[in-house]
């Protein structure tokens, strides 16, 4: 037991690790990282605990059950887990509502001191403060009045508060992942489906990127500008202090555009200068900077995959089971022809069917996750998650208790991932994710790590366990049976709005795009996507066959003339149709690099290339 309970424990935190570094961006200071790592081991390690909670609960409950001997109960277990219980929850607790909200905005706060940007994230801060205060006060007043003001109650009260607002956010996102998430595996099931999501998104990605740049390159722009005509002043200092965190590339291009940008449209904001107009532009370009370089990051991922997936059905019916593409070398050597052929397996006959048997799995766990929250509304004896819990062998329990555990845990932490709060608080992977989001997404994980765990206990049908006697007698002592019912309704019609696409169109109707989880595209975008999609494959062939030119004899340590292309394409004059290849064998040729602009697959297609 206790070798499966250190494996598990130090997979997990070597896992938390790599998420931290995966999401955190380069430029976020170390002590963000340390108490993001700290607060994400706290809020998934309660669905790590929940499990050895079950297990010891139903053994001493069996044991009592048979009338064994009571010195065969696990009590020294229960008392070291219903201490980990309250220690993890009450720091949770104090991560929630004031270390990681000041942390917050104190790290997106615009002033140039400690002291002021800790001014700045107290005030910020005041409201919620405020309201705690006034909350508190009423219920002492309440308190009083029956006489039963205690320190016991007044925690009763915090903590079901708490747990009442984490359990709405856990249903709203799981109302979502468990539709998205099956959803996501089965429209991936080809290449073909692939491609068009891919050509459906490729428009507001680029917009985006678009955006993000325009915008960025402004801000530098006037605090560039307000430099030069304050530089004898405080106001010059800051600007210098503002501009040092620029990247010198960004800075170049900003400098040598400015020869061609109007200016009097940039001089309405370079009047009225004040130290509260100072720390919102340091605020401002810091956002703007980081918003560019994740819109170019995602850009660059998103023209990586499409291509992938166009080269990939270029070679589905390739009869030497590789993929041959313009943008890499084949492997060389025994060994490397086994991994190419591999390769080509994996993406066009395994990787398909995979995704279609997670897709049905999921679609499987959901329905049984939406029939448990059901069966607590409707207060049904029949429960499918009970018989989780009915072996007596410690590793068949933790490992039957974890699968839907982590499923839900999963179907919740994802809306959190892919949200768009705001349009300020953002989760992106390739370490491009800033402090404030970071720290906005860690105060939301610990919002919801108790709740869920509470919630699967309910679905369960499990009592008298430590994670209820720390967690959930808040929630019934001080708001009875109203979360019984009311929660589950809420997930059963946010489920169906998400399975039958009414939350999007919502979203879409409203101009809500802030509360957006993913962008669904239409056949207008797919189309627009596929000419985008087109000119940015000739851009950057023709960037790799300049770079080939220069190079012929070696190009990352392969030879260049070592390999050879076979293609089956045509030009449509907007996009690049793939041919089967039983179908157009009399269009394939052979061609090698060293020859490829005189032996192109299209003559057409590499004046293309040229004209970009």
């Amino acid at each position: 037991m206790r070798i499966f309970s250190v494996v598990e424990c130090t997979i997990y935190l070597i896992f938390i690790a790599y998420l931290v570094y995966e999401y955190s961006s380069k430029k976020v200071p170390y002590y963000v990282k340390i108490i993001t790592y700290i607060s994400w081991v706290i809020s998934f390690g309660f669905v790590f605990v929940l499990p050895l909670d079950i297990y010891y609960t139903q053994h001493n409950l069996s044991l009592k059950r048979h009338n064994l001997d009571p010195k065969l109960l696990d009590t020294y277990e229960i008392k070291y887990i219903e201490l980990t219980w309250s220690v993890i929850y009450w720091i949770n607790f104090l991560l929630i509502w004031f270390i990681l909200p000041i942390l917050q905005e104190f790290e997106d706060a615009g002033e140039f001191t400690i002291k002021d940007k800790l001014k700045r994230s107290l005030y910020n801060n005041a409201l919620l403060y405020g309201i705690f205060v006034l909350l508190g006060g009423l219920f002492m007043i309440y308190l009083s009045y029956y006489g039963k003001m205690t320190m016991s109650a007044m925690m009763e009260f915090f903590a079901g508060l708490s747990n009442c607002f984490g359990t709405f956010l856990v249903i709203l996102l799981m109302g979502h992942g468990l539709v998205a998430i099956p959803k996501k595996y089965i429209n991936e099931r080809t290449q073909e489906l692939n491609l068009k999501y891919y050509q459906g998104i490729a428009k507001k990605s680029e917009q985006t990127k678009v955006n993000a740049k325009y915008q960025m390159e402004r801000l530098i722009k006037i605090v560039y500008l307000m430099k030069e005509q304050y530089s004898d002043k405080h106001v010059g200092q800051y600007c210098t202090k503002i501009l040092e965190e620029v990247n010198p590339q960004i800075m170049n291009d900003v400098i040598k555009d400015l020869r061609y940008t109007n200016l009097e449209d940039l001089s309405r904001d370079l009047t009225d200068i004040n130290m509260n107009k100072i720390v919102s532009l340091n605020r401002q370009v810091k956002k703007s900077i980081a918003d560019y370089l994740r819109a170019e990051t995602k850009w660059q991922i998103l023209l990586d995959n499409a291509f992938l997936v166009e080269d990939i059905l270029e070679n589905q019916f390739s009869i030497h089971y590789k993929i041959r593409s313009t943008f890499w070398v084949e492997r060389s050597g025994y060994v490397g022809d086994i991994l190419d052929k591999i390769q080509w397996f994996w993406y066009v006959k395994i990787k398909s069917i995979l995704k279609l048997v997670l897709g049905v799995i999921f679609s499987i766990f959901s329905l049984i996750i939406i029939y448990g929250e059901l069966s607590m509304f409707l207060d049904l004896d029949i429960s499918i998650f009970k018989i989780f819990s009915q072996s007596d062998e410690y590793f068949k329990t933790q490992i039957l208790i974890l699968i839907p555990l982590l499923y839900i845990s999963f179907c919740s932490y994802y809306g959190l991932f892919h949200i768009q709060f705001s349009g300020f608080y953002c989760f992106f992977k390739h370490h491009n994710t800033d402090a404030p989001s970071l720290l906005f997404g860690s105060i939301n994980f610990s919002r919801v790590s108790a709740p869920l765990c509470y919630n699967f206990l309910q679905m369960m049908r499990i009592q008298n366990t430590s994670c209820e006697q720390v967690i959930g007698k808040f929630d019934t002592s001080v708001f009875g049976s109203f979360s019984a019912v009311f929660f589950p309704v809420v997930l059963i019609i946010f489920t169906l709005f998400n399975f039958f696409d009414i939350y999007d169109l919502i979203v879409e109707k409203f101009n809500l795009q802030q509360l957006e989880f993913s962008h669904q595209p239409i056949q207008s975008d797919i189309d627009e996507g596929k000419k985008i999609l087109y000119k940015a494959r000739l851009h950057r062939e023709r960037k790799f066959l300049t770079k080939q030119s220069t190079d012929l004899r070696n190009f990352n340590g392969y030879s260049i003339n070592q390999f050879s292309t076979r293609i089956s394409m045509y030009n449509d004059d907007e996009n690049r149709n793939i041919i089967p290849y039983e179908n157009q064998q009399n269009k394939q040729r052979s061609f090698s690099t060293s020859s490829l602009l005189t032996n192109s697959r299209n003559s057409n297609f590499y004046k293309d290339i040229l004209k970009i």
